[in-house]
């Protein structure tokens, strides 16, 4: 049988929705290889996604203002390099109205500016090198088993603001994009080159001439790149280690000779977001 990939906690509802307002919670565990993916996976199987009007169990909607407004993610177990892993998402709902809910942060109105709120998630990650660039190996030059990791946190800001109009298909070209240039956000944050993952925006028109919008940024110093060193299976000929490579020739190493460091970058779409105006 097949593992369910989202599995909402029984008993995660919780909260109060009315025709004036409230708030709720919904709490999910999903398999996936990250927490993106995890709140992506939701947003597939459960339809809960940023803006998206809550539902209860009876397919009703007690009121169209109450509506997921932020979608944290943590991990629950370490995430192997090219494995998946246990991760928590949590969906709170809220009236925009509703100053008791503390995740909802400040609104924008339609004649305002943009409203910015800043959160961290943390997850576990592999170790593959040090502050420096060397690979993390033992004595023999070989890779601990089971893998070292290490707990980090990334930087998000969600913009909120509102617009008369908006171009659908220029928006969505800046869908999971990388910068590809310097910019500044909020007039303070500098951003250098590939250090942010633009995930979107989110437009839900609210009237015919009233767009209301979601923007979700990360923020991850190490340009989104992912460094694996590399230990091919080997023997030991004359107390070296031996192998063939991809063209089937014969590579020799000394027996603790550091790993071969490869360095890969995930950044795809390269876009210029100062057209945005963060």
């Amino acid at each position: 049988m097949a593992q369910d990939l989202v599995t909402e906690r029984p008993l995660a509802q919780e909260g109060t929705v009315t025709g004036r307002g409230g708030s709720m919670v919904r709490v999910f565990d999903v398999v996936a290889a990250s927490g993106i993916d995890a709140v992506q996976l939701v947003g597939a199987r459960k339809n809960v996604a940023i803006g998206e009007v809550f539902t209860n169990a009876q397919g009703e909607t007690p009121n169209d203002n109450i509506r997921c407004r932020s979608l944290p993610f943590q991990a629950l177990s370490p995430t192997p390099i090219g494995g998946v892993g246990l991760w928590k998402v949590t969906a709170n709902y809220a009236d925009r109205d509703d100053t008791d809910d503390s995740n909802s942060g400040r609104e924008p109105t339609p004649d305002g500016d943009k409203v910015y709120n800043w959160s961290r998630a943390e997850q576990t990650v592999p170790v593959e090198v040090d502050n420096n660039g060397n690979a993390i190996a033992n004595s023999k030059g070989e890779p601990y088993d089971p893998r070292l990791t290490k707990t980090e946190s990334n930087r998000f800001c969600r913009v909120r603001w509102y617009q008369t109009s908006v171009n659908l298909n220029t928006l969505f070209r800046y869908d999971d994009a990388i910068n590809s240039k310097p910019f500044t956000i909020q007039g303070v944050y500098n951003v250098d080159t590939g250090a942010c993952w633009h995930h979107g925006v989110d437009p839900i028109q609210e009237d015919t001439d009233l767009w209301y919008l979601e923007a979700l940024l990360e923020f991850r110093p190490d340009g989104l790149k992912w460094d694996p060193y590399d230990v091919p299976d080997y023997t030991i000929v004359d107390g070296k280690r031996q192998w063939l490579d991809g063209n089937g020739e014969i590579t020799t190493v000394s027996a603790n000779a550091p790993p071969t460091i490869n360095s890969f970058s995930i950044a795809t779409n390269l876009r210029d977001l100062s057209p945005l105006e963060y």
